[in-house]
């Protein structure tokens, strides 16, 4: 694991733009995280307690794979306690992606709990107002005026596996948590220009 201001990875090998030819990519389990139980201790805690200032673009690229019988939990949550409503919340409701951003949120008719491998990736431009969800490379929905012109703070702690407000408050609850694998979690403060 490696995270400064800019960026925070697990894997420094893998390339967003290679979703599209994910069956050319060998997934080396040395970077797989395996949440095998719903859980309210099966977590990943991540701190940037040393990053400062804003971010005015967000790109978040993972794979995942979910376990037979996973429909609803969090896959990564991002906080900064300090400020309020400054996060990310990625999750699963009822089969169906939810995106949570600030004060923002969508439940994006993406089903991925389908027991496969699926290359996920989050694009936000604060510039622009614009999102952007890729699944296996390909863009399957964009959003437009998104938190135009705002800023996310950086110097929060993210979580994987499970919702960072029930980790800050310190309620972590099995209802809440991801079932299944993670692979190359990466966040960049910078449009994926794709």
């Amino acid at each position: 694991m490696f995270y400064n201001t800019q960026y925070w990875y697990l894997d420094v090998t893998f390339t967003f733009i290679n979703c599209a030819n994910h069956s050319l990519l060998a997934l080396n389990d040395n970077f797989d995280l395996l949440f095998i139980k719903k859980s309210s201790k099966d977590f990943v805690y991540l701190p940037q307690e040393k990053a400062t200032g804003s971010m005015s673009y967000v790109t978040i690229a993972f794979w995942m794979k979910t376990l037979k019988g996973f429909n609803t939990g969090t896959i990564l949550s991002y906080n900064v306690p300090s400020v309020n409503n400054h996060l990310i919340e990625i999750r699963i409701i009822s089969e169906e992606l939810q995106i949570v951003f600030m004060d923002w949120s969508i439940l994006t008719k993406v089903i991925i709990t389908d027991q496969k491998w699926h290359c996920i990736g989050i694009a936000w431009s604060s510039s622009l107002g614009s999102l952007r969800l890729y699944v296996d490379g390909v863009v399957t929905n964009r959003y437009s005026n998104v938190l135009k012109g705002q800023k996310l703070s950086a110097g929060g702690a993210v979580v994987l596996g499970q919702r960072h407000s029930n980790f800050s408050n310190g309620t972590l609850s099995g209802k809440d948590s991801f079932l299944g694998y993670l692979h190359q979690v990466k966040n960049f403060s910078y449009d994926s220009k794709n």
